[in-house]
C-alpha cells in the first residue's frame, strides 16, 4: 500500500469522515493522484477521480481513453467512456458512505454542480487542511537531507560573515556570488540568489541585489542575509535561513531594542511550539504567528512587521503544508509530525530592517528539532 494512502487513513478516523475524493480536471494538476498512481504525464485532458476509504480498497475512476497513462496496480480500476456512466459509477463506489472530503478548489464550478446533484445524500466536508498536511509530510531520508542542508547553510554563514570582515571594501553583489560559490563548493543548489541587504535595503524584506543596485557596506550598516538551498537529489528538502550583523563595533541603541524584540518574538512562537507538542495539544498556524505578533504589540511595533511569521518547507521553499500565519491569511491548519516550517519574525524600518529566521523540523515522534543557526546576538564585522 502507497505510504500516503496509509496516512489519509489514519486521518480519515481522526477527522471523521468515511472517504476523500480527490479530483483531477483537465488543465489541473493533482500532486497526490500522480504521485499514488504513478503518472509522469501532465497531459490528462478527462476527469480522474480517486477514492480513498477507511479499510476497502482504493478506486481509481478514469477515462478508458486515459487509463493506459496510470500505475494502478496497488489500486482498484474502474474507466468511463461517456459522462452518464461516469456518474452511475460515481453513485455505485460512493454508495453507504456520509461524509465525504473534498478539496474544494480542485473542483470546477461545473464539476462541483454535478458532484453536489449527483450525490445528493453525502455532506461534502472541505478536505483543503488535510491534504494539503499530507502533501507537505516528509519521509526519514527527506528530514535527513534537511538537516543536512541546514549543517551545510550553517557553516556557510559563518564563512560568509568571517569573508565580509576580512574586506575593506565588499558590496551587496560581492556576498551574493561569494555564496553561489559556497552553494556549489557543497553540493547545494537553489533556483535564487540569497537575499543579501545593507543598511537601507535590509528595510525592504525581499530586496534582492543586482550589479546594478548592490550596494557598497559602510560602517553603522545593518547587513541581512537570508539564503536557501537544498542537497542536488531528487526529492530533497530546502533549509532557509536568515541571520543579521553589523558594520561597526557598536550598535546602536535603536537597533539593539528592535533586535531584541524580534529575537523575543522568535522565541515566544518556539516556546510555544515546543509546550503544545510536549502536552500533546494540538497546534494551528495561525496560532504561532499570534504568539509572536503579539510581543510586537506589547511594544507597539506591530506596523513594522509586515509579514506572515512563518511558511511550510518541503522540496519546494515555500511548500503546501500549515503556514505560520494569521495576518496574510488566517490559517487554521493544525501543524503536524513530519513536517518543517520556518520562524521569521521581522521589523523594517525605513533605515534599517531585522529578521531571525529558523527551520523548525518535527520529527515523527512529535519532537520540535531546529538545526538551522539559532541566532541571539548580532555579528560584529
Amino acid at each position: 500500500m502507497h505510504k500516503k494512502i496509509k496516512l489519509m487513513r489514519d486521518l480519515l478516523k481522526q477527522e471523521k469522515l468515511d472517504a476523500i475524493l480527490l479530483v483531477q480536471e483537465k488543465g489541473m494538476f493533482n500532486h497526490l493522484i500522480r504521485e499514488i498512481t504513478g503518472t509522469e504525464n501532465n497531459h490528462i485532458t478527462r476527469p480522474v477521480f480517486l477514492l480513498i476509504t477507511r479499510d476497502e480498497d482504493p478506486i481509481l475512476l478514469c477515462s478508458r481513453v486515459e487509463a493506459s497513462q496510470f500505475n494502478v496496480k496497488d489500486l482498484s480500476t474502474q474507466c468511463f467512456t461517456t459522462w452518464k456512466e461516469k456518474n452511475k459509477i460515481l453513485e455505485q463506489i460512493t454508495k453507504g458512505i456520509s461524509r465525504l472530503g473534498i478539496v474544494f478548489n480542485e473542483v470546477s464550478h461545473l464539476q462541483w454542480n454535478e458532484l453536489s446533484s449527483l450525490l445528493r445524500n453525502i455532506k461534502f466536508v472541505d478536505a483543503t487542511g488535510f491534504v494539503s498536511g499530507i502533501l507537505a509530510t516528509l519521509t526519514k531520508e527527506q528530514q535527513r537531507s534537511h538537516e543536512i542542508a541546514a549543517k551545510k547553510q550553517n557553516q556557510i554563514i559563518k564563512n560568509t560573515f568571517n569573508f565580509i570582515k576580512t574586506q575593506k571594501r565588499i558590496s551587496e553583489w560581492d556576498v551574493v556570488e561569494f555564496i553561489q560559490e559556497a552553494w556549489k563548493q557543497e553540493g547545494l543548489i537553489s533556483p535564487d540568489i540569497p537575499v543579501v541587504a545593507f543598511g537601507p535595503h535590509s528595510g525592504d524584506p525581499h530586496f534582492l541585489p543586482s550589479k546594478s543596485n548592490s550596494k557598497v557596506l559602510e560602517k553603522g550598516d545593518v547587513i541581512l542575509i537570508d539564503f536557501w538551498s537544498k542537497l542536488n537529489k531528487p526529492d530533497a528538502v530546502f533549509a532557509d535561513m536568515t541571520l543579521i550583523g553589523f558594520r561597526g563595533e557598536h550598535v546602536s541603541t535603536k537597533i539593539k531594542y528592535a533586535w531584541n524584540l524580534v529575537i523575543k518574538a522568535r522565541n515566544a512562537a518556539i516556546d510555544k511550539l515546543k509546550q503544545a507538542f510536549k502536552q500533546g495539544s494540538k497546534l494551528r498556524g495561525f496560532e504561532l504567528d499570534d504568539a509572536a505578533r503579539n510581543i510586537f504589540k506589547h511594544a507597539g511595533v506591530q506596523e513594522f512587521f509586515i509579514h506572515r511569521t512563518g511558511h511550510n518547507i518541503t522540496t519546494e521553499l515555500h511548500g503546501p503544508g500549515t503556514n505560520l500565519d494569521d495576518f496574510e491569511t488566517r490559517d487554521t491548519r493544525q501543524i503536524i509530525p513530519n513536517t518543517c516550517f520556518s520562524i521569521e519574525p521581522g521589523l523594517y524600518f525605513s533605515d534599517f530592517g531585522l529578521r531571525s529566521e529558523v527551520n523548525v523540523l518535527i520529527d515523527g515522534r512529535g519532537k520540535p528539532q531546529i538545526f538551522t543557526l539559532v541566532q541571539d546576538k548580532i555579528i560584529l564585522v
